[in-house]
């Protein structure tokens, strides 16, 4: 049995600005380039390889993303590119802070504590850790680059699938001031502004952008009649930029974002995700801010200093029903706090630019500490209206119901006086965690992650003949990370709790592991340039990614009935690695036009992904993460073209196959393990495609329509790991493609 759900994505805009702005590819042309007269394309500079360089220089991957287009096109959010790059997924399950990235099925499950993503994402040159800080609006950007493959050697840690590279747009003599506003269905409504310009000319310069982004809700919820998944951000960014001499410049970016909105979450035994049947809205809220400051300075024909030193931290909270059932009251809630404190430093030595060898050399350092908290609360008047007084209120026991004298109050007193001896606890123990023998909010379970990680890394860019280039990089990585667990309101109980309580919370107990792993990972490319602006190139490259601690409560202690706590069994994941190929071209078409095309194939050891605990007598499931063996391979496309001036086409289309080569106990059942091979990943559609019309005609004073239409697809996509019905009762999960 296979759930499923179909969408179209369709988008018409049409708009008109105070100033015409030219229109360039999507997916090609960097901001502030001049287009060559002869054919309409300019150099296309990219930061791809952590310096300035030519698209055509670079043999990757590389789709970028212009500011302007994207602003024309109604991108507001680094998640709407999605449907715009080949192979590239924007999930997010329920709160903001379980954001999946996906590029070429490659993911990670950030739903749970620990879990980090396998797309790197950088603004500014600052590597983003905590998954809770992964996505934000955008305002006053240059550009964005998506780095396809794995990005280990340059980037570092948990890049296996690839980097969103954001860069900002850095404040100069020019004054720039800019304020925008929309209005759309769902009640939306955005505000968008930006200044920008010299406090001392040619020494001192700085920019401010600010963002409101308030929507309604696209979904429902059915037992309250309220409009879900909503949206309602504040965002600013500060940016100082100094340039004392000619030689040295020093830049600081500060930035904040506030996020409260009502997600999305699934009803109880609906594979609708667009309705949820929770008795009061989930509420949910996030606050991002930190600061970087990056030193450069550059030696007059010589090699460049640079420092990248950044300090963030972020706090989700989030509320939601947690009973499993569509009652009028919940029984049971956990609100879950995660905050995150981080802080990194980067060291680079760079060549001096225009030599026939370029290179660089640099160290990485990070150190965060991550705690995720999640607090249970237990209606027990709830509890007892629904469950417990009915049943005396009729049948049997009807004529006991006035020994309690017929309230929930006497009824609650009467079943939380401690009785001696009540189900073979001590004298003067109670049945249930009640306010006579505890508060109501009695799970309150507590991990705390603490990762320090460390990296020198190289790479080095030679020409072998007179249009070939070979790239040997290599990178050194190694990782520490200290976790612990505790229940503190499980501590102290008057005697174990009986089942359910005891199987729901665990046994009260406290862990503290440790880890270190340590990785090489090598890259080696050849580029070879055609002359007319298009290149040819081959990559192979390794990627790794640390080992974690699973920190989430399953829901059993001991589903699969083997004799060890489930949470202790399944709290460790090892390292994941890969070998990456890749071979691609790109370059002009026509007179304006340009194109991408490259196939890849990866193989995958110690594959970080979801795993499952089954019963087949509940029809419950827990997931958890394990490790397992997978091979992925693809061909990706994109293309841009004029048609006429002011008129523009484009289009990107990904193929990707991935299979599990090996993945025993992906599915852990009462009296069963399952081996997952030849199952599909989650979260890894096939295909995904998109297509767009873009036009940008003047209207006359100074007025220019804008106008633009968007098709995009994704095939269907497995969120279970066995890609099928464990048992009867048990389905799997899955979605039907979508467009």
């Amino acid at each position: 049995m296979k759930y499923r759900a179909a969408f179209t994505k369709f988008c018409l805009g049409v708009s008109a600005i105070a100033v015409a702005v030219p229109a360039a590819p999507a997916f090609a042309q960097a901001a502030g380039e001049n287009p060559a007269a002869d054919n309409g394309i300019g150099d296309i500079v990219v930061t791809a390889q952590r310096r300035a360089q030519k698209l055509d220089d670079v043999p990757l991957s590389v789709s970028v993303f212009q500011a302007e287009d994207l602003a024309k096109q109604g991108v507001t959010r680094i998640n709407d590119i999605g449907f715009q790059v080949p192979n590239l997924v924007f999930e997010q399950a329920g709160v903001i802070r379980n954001q999946r990235i996906s590029i070429r099925g490659i993911n990670a499950d950030t739903r749970f504590p620990g879990a980090e993503s396998a797309v790197g994402v950088v603004v500014d040159g600052v590597y983003l850790s905590g998954v809770g800080g992964l996505s934000f609006d955008l305002a006053d950007i240059e550009r964005i680059e998506v780095l396809r493959g794995p990005q280990g050697t340059l980037f570092g840690r948990n890049t296996t699938a690839g980097v969103i590279n954001v860069v900002s747009r850095m404040p100069d003599n020019d004054f720039r001031g800019s304020v925008t506003g929309e209005i759309g269905n769902h009640d939306l409504y955005r505000l968008r502004g930006s200044v920008s310009g010299p406090l001392i000319k040619d020494k001192l310069f700085a920019s401010l952008a600010m963002l409101h982004n308030e929507r309604g809700g696209f979904d429902l919820n059915t037992a309250t009649g309220d409009k879900i998944n909503t949206l309602n951000t504040d965002a600013a960014r500060l940016i100082l930029r100094a340039t004392p001499t000619e030689d040295f410049e020093a830049t600081f970016i500060g930035d904040i974002i506030d996020d409260h909105y009502l997600p999305q979450e699934p009803e109880s035994g609906v594979r609708d995700r667009r309705v949820t049947n929770s008795i009061y809205n989930a509420e949910t809220s996030r606050r991002v801010y930190g600061g970087a400051l990056t030193l450069q300075y550059a030696i007059p024909d010589s090699v460049t200093f640079k420092s990248i030193s950044s300090y963030r931290r972020y706090r989700t909270n989030e509320t939601n029903d947690n009973d499993g059932f569509a009652l009028p009251v919940s029984l049971l809630s956990r609100q879950n706090r995660e905050t995150s404190r981080e802080f990194t430093q980067e060291i680079q030595i760079v060549s001096p630019e225009g030599q026939r060898v370029s290179w660089l050399l640099g160290g990485f350092m990070l150190d965060q500490s991550l705690k995720f908290d999640g607090e249970y609360h237990v209606n027990m008047d709830g509890f007892l209206d629904t469950l417990v007084r009915p049943s005396f209120a009729s049948g049997p026991l009807a004529g006991l119901l006035p020994l309690f004298g017929g309230q929930t109050p006497s009824l609650r007193q009467a079943l939380t006086t401690p009785v001696p001896g009540l189900l073979g606890g001590p004298a003067g123990s109670c049945y249930a965690p009640a306010p006579a023998c505890r508060p109501d909010d009695f799970g309150n379970p507590l991990w705390i992650y603490k990762t320090k990680s460390y990296a020198i890394y190289g790479q080095v860019t030679a020409p072998l003949a007179d249009r070939l280039e070979m790239t040997i990089g290599a990178r050194v990585s190694i990782d520490d990370r200290k976790f612990s667990y505790d229940n503190p309101n499980l501590v102290g109980w008057p005697f174990t709790p009986p089942s359910p309580f005891r199987t729901i919370f665990l046994d009260a107990f406290a862990t503290d592991r440790s880890n270190s792993s340590a990785a090489f990972t090598p890259s080696l490319s050849l580029n070879y340039k055609f002359g007319n602006g298009a290149n040819a190139y081959a990559t192979v490259s390794r990627g790794y990614k640390s080992p974690t601690f699973f920190g989430n409560i399953l829901g059993n202690a001991d589903n699969n009935a083997n004799g060890e706590n489930d949470y202790l069994e399944f709290l460790e994941v090892g390292k994941e690695t890969l070998w990456s190929y890749e071979a691609g071209v790109r370059g002009p078409v026509g007179r304006g036009g340009r194109f991408s095309l490259a196939a890849y194939y990866v193989d995958f050891n110690g594959l970080q992904t979801a795993a499952e605990l089954a019963n087949p007598l509940t029809g419950t499931r827990f997931q958890f993460l394990g490790n397992a063996d997978a091979r992925y391979y693809g061909v990706e496309a994109e293309l841009t073209y004029p048609v006429t001036s002011g008129v523009k086409v484009g289009g990107s289309f990904g193929y990707n196959n991935s299979r599990f080569t090996d993945y025993p106990g992906c599915t852990v059942a009462v009296g069963q393990t399952i081996n997952c091979k030849g199952s599909k990943p989650v979260y890894s559609p096939k295909w995904t495609a998109n297509a767009r019309l873009d036009v940008d005609q003047p209207v006359g004073g100074g007025l220019a329509l804008l106008a633009n239409a968007e098709w995009a697809y994704r095939s269907s996509q497995f969120f279970s790991t066995w890609n099928r019905d464990v048992a009867p009762g048990v389905p799997v999960y899955s979605e039907k493609g979508f467009s």
